[in-house]
């Protein structure tokens, strides 16, 4: 149970990692910049670590599964924290990619 949940948080984490260094490259004052992009490739290593953890346990073909997941969580972070505008084409691409995930998977 421990591991499918840090299965699934990896792709959040890895989200907000990329919000954190778009965050952190937009700030003017050095040191929150620091501190965001300190943030954003402490994540990263996270889950590298976390993925190699749990490729102990799970077939690849599963791990790569759900962090493909992690475009569509990107998109939801930029939007809600960064305000970014999403259009149509990212929404069906977005459609796309959830496709992909369940066809991968069948």
């Amino acid at each position: 149970m421990i591991k499918l949940l840090l299965m699934l948080l990896m792709p959040v984490i890895n989200s907000l990692s990329h919000i954190s260094l778009k965050y952190g490259t937009t700030r003017q004052k050095k040191i929150s910049k620091l501190l965001f992009l300190l943030i954003g490739y402490s994540g990263f290593i996270v889950v590298t670590v976390l993925s190699t953890y749990i490729l102990k346990f799970i077939e690849l073909k599963s791990l790569t599964t759900v962090l493909a997941l992690n475009y569509i969580f990107v998109l939801f972070f930029a939007s809600v924290l960064l305000k970014e505008k999403l259009n149509l084409n990212i929404y069906i691409g977005t459609i796309f990619i959830l496709l992909g995930v369940v066809v991968f998977n069948l």
